[in-house]
């Protein structure tokens, strides 16, 4: 390797006429420093956006490379930053819910590992968030006191400063004084006209004007230390912006970030796409970042790293398509999947009976997203403005270009059927050939983490894909309902756990016909199974009260976690919230009196006790 940037280096000093000084070691390897920002999407001066103001951000695009389309792979922080520091989709490690702890698998390595073994200093200021255990030997440095300025002298670096005063938390804030006035803000169409969303979106700007700020303050850091010719400079937020329907939402608003490059021109020779100051169509997204700053490090990416990296002797094609994914968002269970082109993005809603916009307990902190709740439990809002409270369509096609929110579904539109079908196409070769964990249910992922990255564990992933697809995507053909019932004598558990939902998305039709077999699954050796039959019993018209009873009485054992386990209490609470009306006085006090210490999990400690505190406000007339 040394060999190759010795080479570099001269080539650039013929080049470049001198351009690297005397061509000291020290300034062979280009410093790598990413300033990124939390719950920011492309709302920049750069990017187009009227209301901002972001001066130092838009004189620094003038002088870089822009992305038009880049997505952060997941529309929450924790698998977005796990996909970013192992150049591996989340899911496809089982590590895409919010919020998790997944050992690390076989194979995969946190990037910034490699850039130290070559030498490379490496600081994280400050958040990490990984769903994965990170291993020793990540970081040189990783907290509030981390910066490039503690290396050794003539060592090159890669630093990492995170801001995040943008965040969701900060724009609910208060008090706040405003510089936006509300009033001039235009919004986009699913939101309805309220105060408190003018005043959020507002605060929203005000907050990115501060960061823009710190930007420049960092860049006059870098200046100051002498080596701003010598460091390639990325900027990008962590998913899309802090507001309802933007962060947590399996779409273009959800995914989409700005993504800004700037190479000095010292490095220029590495990067044959790069045109500062222009505007870059390929489609980026975080999965290519951790190959990306390898293959500029004269690294060669490892085979296990699924992203593409855009400049550098390991540069390869970019891909086509992009692809995002929603799986659990803190204590609520879902399953969305999108992919997007140049135009058109297309989702998948696994469970298409949850709504987009579920009550997420940090979420409905920001008054935007509870004052909308309440506007359509008024029935104040429009149907385009209801829709994100409502069930959603298995399906989603959407022309960003003539529709740049995603409201007009154009799935059941004729015109678009080729595209739809290679849209779907591309979905099965994307869950496959990862393979993608998020189709298998969490419990069950974890019990058989041995088996993550084996061909047994790829085939088990394939039948619970396949099986999603029949009880979601296949719900309105009759000509599928005996496929489902065959499916309960599935030896794979995930085969199971779809079938149960197949019938609870069939409820209208399929009456006794899936009954008996979700009856028996109230007895299933697998847990998980045993809530989503208990759901489907529950909705189910043809079920008779004692069996409903029954029904009920499992889920109030499994929201018991020293009964059933930390993940499936979780599971088990969302249905029977879910399932209120069902509930009398006796069981609001069992499950107010449930424990809420995570008995195995040691990240997000509270979710038990936010599903809990949602049965503390039903009203004492419940039966």
């Amino acid at each position: 390797m040394r060999r190759f940037w010795t080479l570099v280096a001269s080539v650039l000093c013929l080049i470049g006429g001198g351009l690297l000084g005397d061509c000291a070691a020290e300034t062979e390897r280009p410093n790598i420093l990413w300033l990124t920002t939390e719950d920011v999407g492309p709302e920049l001066g750069c990017y187009g956006d009227p209301h901002a103001r972001t001066p130092a951000l838009d004189a620094f695009a003038k002088n870089s490379l822009r992305y038009k389309t880049a997505w952060s792979n997941y529309p929450v922080c924790a698998p977005a930053r796990t996909t970013i520091i192992t150049g591996r989709y989340a899911s496809c490690m089982a590590a895409g819910n919010m919020r998790s702890e997944i050992a690390m698998p076989a194979g995969t390595v946190m990037f910034p590992a490699l850039l130290r073994q070559a030498g490379y200093y490496c600081t994280n200021n400050t958040k990490e968030d990984y769903n994965l255990t990170k291993p020793d030997g990540v970081w040189d440095l990783s907290g509030k006191k981390a910066h490039y300025r503690h290396r050794k002298m003539g060592q090159p670096f890669f630093a990492v400063f995170n801001y995040f005063r943008t965040h969701e938390s900060k724009i609910r804030s208060r008090p706040h004084t405003a510089i936006t006035d509300p009033d001039t803000l235009s919004l986009p169409p699913f939101w309805p006209d309220l105060p408190e969303i003018r005043q959020d979106l507002g605060q929203y700007y005000d907050n990115i004007n501060v960061m823009d700020g710190w930007f420049q303050k960092m860049l006059d850091e870098l200046e100051r230390s002498g080596q701003k010719e010598n460091t390639i400079v990325f900027f990008y937020g962590d998913h899309g912006s802090g507001m309802p329907r933007f962060k947590r939402y399996a779409g273009d608003t959800g995914y989409r970030v700005a993504m800004l490059v700037h190479i000095p021109e010292k490095f220029r020779p590495l990067a044959s796409a790069y045109n500062a100051g222009e505007v870059s169509n390929r489609l980026v997204s975080f999965v290519d970042l951790a190959p990306t700053v390898l293959s500029l490090c004269g690294i060669e990416p490892p085979t296990s790293m699924q992203g593409r990296a855009w400049f550098g002797p390991y540069q390869q094609p970019g891909e086509k398509l992009l692809y995002g994914f929603r799986e659990r968002m803190d204590e609520w269970v879902d399953l969305s999947h999108s992919l997007r082109d140049q135009r058109f993005q297309y989702t998948v809603n696994y469970m298409p009976h949850l709504p987009a916009g579920q009550p997420l307990a940090y979420q409905m902190q920001t008054p935007a997203t509870s004052k909308w709740l309440e506007a359509f439990g008024r029935g104040e809002t429009t149907p385009q403005q209801s829709r994100f409270w409502q069930p959603r369509a298995a399906e989603e096609l959407y022309d960003l270009q003539r529709d740049p929110y995603g409201v007009s579904n154009l799935v059941s539109d004729p015109a678009h059927g080729r595209r739809l079908a290679v849209f779907r196409e591309q979905h099965r070769k994307q869950a496959l050939g990862f393979p993608d964990w998020g189709f298998v249910p969490e419990p069950i992922s974890l019990a058989l983490s041995s088996k993550r990255e084996t061909n047994e564990g790829a085939e088990y992933v394939r039948a619970a894909f396949e099986a999603a697809q029949i009880a979601s995507l296949m719900a309105g053909d009759v000509d599928s309902d005996q496929t489902v019932i065959n499916m309960f004598d599935d030896q794979n558990a995930a085969v199971r756990y779809w079938a149960a939902i197949g019938v609870r998305l069939r409820s209208g039709r399929m009456g006794d016909l899936g009954l008996e077999p979700l009856k028996r699954s109230l007895s299933d050796e697998e847990d998980i199974v045993r809530v989503t039959a208990a759901e489907a019993i529950c909705i189910c018209s043809a079920t008779p009260a004692d069996v409903k009873a029954l029904a009920i009485e499992t889920l109030l054992r499994l929201a018991d976690q020293s009964q059933s386990s930390y993940l499936v209490a979780v599971a088990a609470l969302n249905v029977l919230d879910r399932q209120k009306k069902l509930l009398d006085r006796t069981a609001i006090e069992r499950i107010l009196g449930l424990p809420d210490v995570p008995a195995d999990r040691t990240r997000g400690v509270d979710d038990l006790k936010k599903l809990k505190g949602r049965f503390a406000k039903v009203p004492a007339g419940v039966r």
